[in-house]
């Protein structure tokens, strides 16, 4: 596997708010799969499943102790990521991301709420890829979009919704065609500086068939005062990319 593939495979694994919860808990010492299951409102078998996705990419590692499986995670592969990583992100753009993959020492998820939700988009992964991206396909998002699709580069639009509008604006951290975007953004005049970091949103797209993708949104903020509002905004933006055809 090359460096790009890695980069990629690390991505999904860590596009998931659970497995990112997972590799904080085990960043500094082993814990069981039965202690981490506990952690979750999730089955057994879904926690088995983003554990197995943690180590198909390396980011943990698995000591078989009897019937005990004991998890830990590998500070080196995510170091690496990071750097592969730097190397795509133009600094100016560095300034308004916050910390993606952890330093060893550093907490990997800041305090923060997520809001999370799943679609099925009747298209092509290509396609469902670029209507997050490209402004001629990002006007479900809202009127007026426009997008600079490399890591470094700004996009905006307005988003309305039944009683107020608001303008988007943000900036590109990470893309991985076709099963990544990654991005920060805020409330404000579209056409200004992209925002230091308030809001992120990781989009994560699996192929199901030719003809049908599935789009994972994750929100991440940090205004807790937003909360109700992105809650909102997911419901919506689920319906519109529902409707895609």
């Amino acid at each position: 596997m090359n460096e790009r593939s890695a980069v990629d495979e690390s991505l999904r694994a860590l596009a998931h708010p659970i497995r990112r919860a997972i590799l904080d808990m085990v960043w500094d010492r082993e814990r069981l799969a039965g202690e981490l299951a506990e952690r979750f409102d999730v089955s057994g078998p879904t926690i088995s499943g983003h554990l197995k996705s943690l180590r198909e990419a390396k980011l943990v590692s698995v000591r078989r102790e009897g019937t005990k499986r004991w998890y830990r995670a590998v500070p080196e592969a995510v170091a690496k990521v990071r750097s592969l990583l730097d190397r795509d992100i133009p600094p100016a753009a560095m300034e308004h991301a916050s910390t993606m993959l952890r330093e060893p020492g550093q907490p990997l998820v800041r305090e923060a709420r997520e809001v999370s939700a799943s679609v099925d988009v009747a298209l092509p992964i290509e396609d469902a890829y670029a209507c997050w991206i490209e402004p001629e396909m990002m006007t479900w998002c809202g009127r007026d979009p426009y997008s600079e699709p490399v890591p470094g580069g700004a996009f905006g639009f307005r988003f309305e919704l039944a009683l107020f509008a608001l303008d988007v604006r943000g900036v590109f951290v990470a893309l991985h065609e076709p099963s990544l975007v990654l991005f920060d953004w805020d409330f404000s005049g579209v056409g200004v500086e992209p925002p230091a970091v308030k809001n992120r949103t990781w989009i994560h797209l699996s192929e199901l068939q030719p003809e049908l993708t599935r789009v994972h949104i994750c929100h991440t903020t940090y205004d807790e005062a937003l909360l109700p509002f992105i809650t909102v905004a997911a419901v919506d933006m689920v319906t519109r990319l529902g409707a895609l055809r």
